[in-house]
């Protein structure tokens, strides 16, 4: 808690990857903890007398949660019901994509650890689950396409909620005057046609 007092005003402090119980996650909340990352995994499970780290963060209105949606991490039924508990405005999405993203499936390392990649699943060899291999245009068609969340909220939960999340809204996050023109452009199956950074289009 020292540590989170310390450099609170000068960074996002962020609850991950932990088995704190309720009532520490509150504490840590309440000293400056603003974000969690990757809600549900490599955390408890939400139960009715252990709340846990998931319960803190729906109680806990400053605070923001990235979702891994990639079909993978998080099944749809769950996306939908974090988006009910939690409200658009607090769910940032996220890919965690790992380096063999968009590579063929095989063999990879991730953080020095062998990965074996097939599809949009990366895993180490004992099957757990080491990152994703998707990407974060897949991940916003798969909130709209399985679990039936707009497009309209999807597009805010993966651009103006994060830009805002670490204070840069002000340079990116939507598409305003004044701001750096980063946009993608996508038909009506919500494939990419075209990609503009600063204002400028590139061939992708």
């Amino acid at each position: 808690m020292n540590f989170i007092d310390k450099v609170k005003d000068n960074v996002v402090v962020s609850i991950a990857h932990t088995a704190a119980d309720y009532d520490t996650a509150m504490e840590a909340i309440q000293h400056g903890v603003t974000h969690a990352t990757h809600l549900y995994n490599a955390m408890p499970p939400m139960n009715h007398r252990k709340p846990g780290v998931i319960g803190a963060v729906r109680d806990s209105y400053q605070c923001h949660a990235e979702l891994i949606c990639d079909g993978v991490h998080i099944h749809p039924s769950v996306i939908r019901a974090t988006f009910a508990m939690l409200g658009a405005g607090r769910i940032i999405l996220i890919s965690d994509s790992m380096r063999a993203t968009g590579l063929e499936d095989g063999e990879y390392t991730l953080g020095g650890q062998p990965v074996v990649v097939k599809g949009n699943l990366a895993t180490l060899h004992d099957g757990t689950i080491a990152g994703s291999a998707t990407n974060l245009m897949d991940c916003l068609r798969y909130v709209v396409k399985k679990a039936g969340i707009s497009l309209e909220t999807a597009v805010m939960c993966a651009t103006e909620n994060p830009a805002k999340e670490i204070g840069i809204y002000d340079k990116v996050g939507s598409i305003s005057v004044g701001k750096q023109a980063d946009f993608v452009l996508i038909d009506e199956e919500l494939n990419i046609k075209r990609v503009y950074i600063d204002g400028k289009e590139i061939i992708c």
